[in-house]
Formats: structure tokens, C-alpha cells, sequence
């Protein structure tokens, strides 16, 4: 059985952390979005631009997300490569 080093956990609890943090994030920008902006908007300008601001920050939240992963991937996947060129089991 294979033991994952401290660093290794904390990297993986860090990625889900952060991906959860996210994951919440683009779901209050989508709210602010669907709820608050046009109830507090007074104008169709207001709504607009309000709309867009929301959108783009929810895009934020979840391109940020993406990112986190495939860092984590890629990371992971060096450590498999240097585990197999040393000869340790995957």
C-alpha cells in the first residue's frame, strides 16, 4: 500500500478547499445576478451593467477553479512520472 507524504495531503486538502471555496463564490455571484441586481436596479442601464459585473466575476470564480485543478493534475502527474523513473510502484 502506498503512503502519501504530509505535503502531498496537504497540497490535495488545499486543492479541494480552494475548489470548494470557488464553487461557492460562483454560486453567490449567480445570485447576486438572478436575485439582487434586479430588484435593486432602477434602471435598464443599471440592470446591465450590473448583469455583466456579476457574470464576469462568477467567470473569475470558475476559471480560477479550472485552473486550481490542472495545476493539481499536472502535479500530480509529475510525481508519477518521477516515482516511475526511480523505479517506486505507482
Amino acid at each position: 500500500m502506498k503512503s502519501q507524504s504530509r505535503r502531498d495531503l496537504l497540497i490535495k486538502c488545499l486543492m479541494i478547499y480552494t475548489s470548494v471555496a470557488c464553487a461557492v463564490g460562483t454560486a453567490a455571484c449567480l445570485f447576486i445576478v438572478l436575485v439582487r441586481v434586479p430588484a435593486l436596479a432602477e434602471t435598464k442601464r443599471d440592470l446591465l451593467f450590473g448583469t455583466l459585473q456579476g457574470v464576469a466575476v462568477s467567470l473569475l470564480f470558475a476559471v480560477t477553479a479550472l485552473l486550481i485543478n490542472l495545476t493539481f493534475l499536472v502535479y500530480r502527474g509529475r510525481r508519477r512520472v518521477a516515482a516511475s523513473l526511480v523505479g517506486e510502484p505507482n
